[in-house]
């Protein structure tokens, strides 16, 4: 079981590193430069107060709200998703598809390819007019922002690093305004 999880992982950094090889080697080719997006921050939110990504808890989170999605119970609080296994409650991903009526306000609004999304606490969300709800999706390539919850795994491949929930993948592509700003580079949430 351990040894399958790290060659999964082992293989998805790998791919990772290729992807990202690839991608430079267009980008020098083709000599055009890479247009970076802006982060529209509407409240600042660097979630100090918040469990470190991860965590596990023995007691449900109090006034959680429940939300049952493809067989799975998740409990929501703040912007965090749990679910119980083994006795303990798990701060999980949300999962891609999963609809919310309210995000919370303190998220970040990204304007992205034309495009507007939500970003709070590692979680991706894009608004559905028709159905006014939001929607989680799947972390889009190239959108940034200027704070990834605690407790990412720092990873090196190639002299590069990046960050990871473990299924998403950051890297520092500057500062602004103090601030180091974490682009989207890969991802392996379907």
């Amino acid at each position: 079981m351990i040894m399958t999880k790290f060659f999964k992982l082992l293989t998805v950094l790998i791919l990772l590193s290729c992807s990202l090889s690839i991608q430079a080697q267009k980008a020098k080719r083709h000599n055009k430069k890479q247009t970076k997006v802006a982060v529209i921050s509407t409240k600042r939110q660097h979630y100090k107060t918040l469990p470190k990504w991860g965590v596990k808890v023995t007691h449900k989170p109090s006034n959680a709200s429940l939300i049952k999605y493809r067989g799975v119970t998740y409990h929501l609080k703040n912007g965090i998703y749990y679910t119980y296994m083994a006795g303990k409650y798990n701060m999980s991903k949300a999962p891609v598809g999963l609809r919310v009526k309210l995000i919370p306000a303190m998220h970040t609004r990204i304007m992205h390819n034309g495009h507007t999304y939500y970003y709070y606490y590692g979680t991706y969300y894009t608004y559905i007019p028709n159905a006014n709800n939001y929607e989680v999706i799947t972390p889009p390539l190239g959108a940034m922002v200027d704070v990834l919850p605690n407790g990412y795994n720092k990873i090196v491949i190639e002299g590069i690093t990046y960050w990871s929930d473990g299924k998403t993948y950051y890297k520092a592509v500057g500062i602004e305004n103090g601030d180091v700003i974490y682009e989207v580079v890969g991802n392996t949430q379907l």
